[in-house]
């Protein structure tokens, strides 16, 4: 892939093989559907962010031109993209955001540990027609809400990664917002704000009330994170799992959120006879235990939503192979999220399903433990 930098514009030129193009879509197809798309965003899309609409008609019908002049000989074919960030900027100019509200887009780490902005994510044209002409010209939608769009179009991208055969780990991007009387934010070269910034911004949300005498105006700050979860390879170290952001509760503790742990059968079907059939022989042990499933009674928070993987440690009231034999804590998948608040106070439940057994499993060519007298 060789990109070229032409002031405002970047050029991509992407080497391909004319057999991968053949098989992926005909050119009648990808006429048809480039036409359509041209079509949707001249007829609603121009209402959202009328100044670049002209250049983004222009890259389109040259893409289609591109795609339909395709001949046995051609190898290459030019790709115009933009970053998520600026499309995310031009959409909430559009839409009439006030300038007290803002964006903070972090990185996320690749399947190589490289860092990448998020903000710098390539969406190609293809793409955002693909999303926009699916997600609003054939629902006839006639009002967008930019919340809406925005939560949209983050499962989009993050759904799109996702697909890539070299992803290891599900990518998923959320946002939290928070308040600050700290206002004058700078981006430096290439949007980014220096360690100051963020310090500063920090600082006005730890004291809040600071300001509540004061003419300091409040800044609305929308921050964009990536959490990337594999639970593959957990085996329950409480370190690693803070810093993915999955908490441990432990049975028997007289301490922290958790109250009361209700386990129940995970009934599915035919996953024991699965197990029989394994070769693996711990699978056949494990096929006269199910897992279980858990509900947990904790104090109210507001921590948990579903999706949310945590984990559950048993061994304390139930022994070291509680969860690896029988299925009784380890990590378990946040599938609903209820809140209760009355007289007798705030109480969250909190109904979650088995993913994984806790431990590691011994290797076979790891030597036993040496026993000291």
């Amino acid at each position: 892939m060789d990109v070229e930098d032409k002031g405002d514009n970047v050029e991509v030129n992407l080497k391909i093989d004319p057999q991968v193009v053949a098989k992926r879509k005909t050119v009648k197809d990808a006429t048809e559907v480039g036409n359509s798309a041209i079509e949707a965003i001249a007829g609603f899309a121009g209402k959202l962010f009328p100044e670049q609409l002209e250049q983004i008609k222009k890259y389109a019908a040259s893409g289609i031109a591109t795609i339909a002049n395709i001949e046995e000989s051609d190898i290459s074919l030019n790709v115009y993209y933009f970053f998520l960030g600026d499309l995310i900027s031009i959409m909430a100019k559009n839409a009439g955001l006030s300038d007290r509200i803002s964006f903070l887009l972090g990185n996320f780490d690749d399947i190589s540990d490289n860092s990448v902005s998020i903000y710098k994510i390539p969406i190609t044209l293809e793409s955002f027609a693909d999303f926009f002409y699916n997600r609003v010209v054939a629902q006839k939608v006639t009002a967008y809400p930019f919340r809406t769009f925005f939560n949209d179009f983050l499962n989009y991208v993050a759904r799109m990664m996702n697909e890539n055969s070299d992803t290891a780990d599900r990518i998923s991007f959320e946002y939290t917002m928070f308040p600050s009387y700290y206002r004058n934010v700078v981006p430096g070269r290439n949007k980014i704000i220096d360690s100051r910034q963020i310090r500063n911004i920090r600082k006005g949300v730890h004291d809040p009330l600071s300001n509540t005498r004061g003419k300091k105006k409040y800044q609305s700050y929308y921050a964009v994170f990536a959490r990337r979860q594999s639970i593959g390879k957990r085996n329950g170290n409480i370190d690693q799992d803070q810093q993915d952001g999955i908490f441990h509760y432990a049975l028997g503790s007289d301490r922290g959120l958790a109250k009361n742990y209700n386990f129940s059968r995970q009934d599915t079907q035919f996953f024991q006879e699965m197990l029989i059939e394994s070769n693996n022989p711990s699978d056949k042990i494990q096929a006269l235990f199910l897992p279980q499933n858990v509900e947990i009674e904790m104090y109210g928070n507001g921590i948990h939503r579903n999706g949310d993987m945590v984990y559950v440690d048993t061994r304390a009231a139930l022994g070291e192979f509680a969860s690896q034999v029988l299925g009784i804590g380890g990590y378990y998948r946040v599938v609903r999220a209820t809140h209760q608040i009355s007289n007798r106070g705030y109480t969250t439940n909190l109904s979650c399903v088995f993913e994984l057994r806790a431990g590691r499993k011994k290797s076979r060519n790891e030597p036993p433990a040496r026993r000291e007298n």
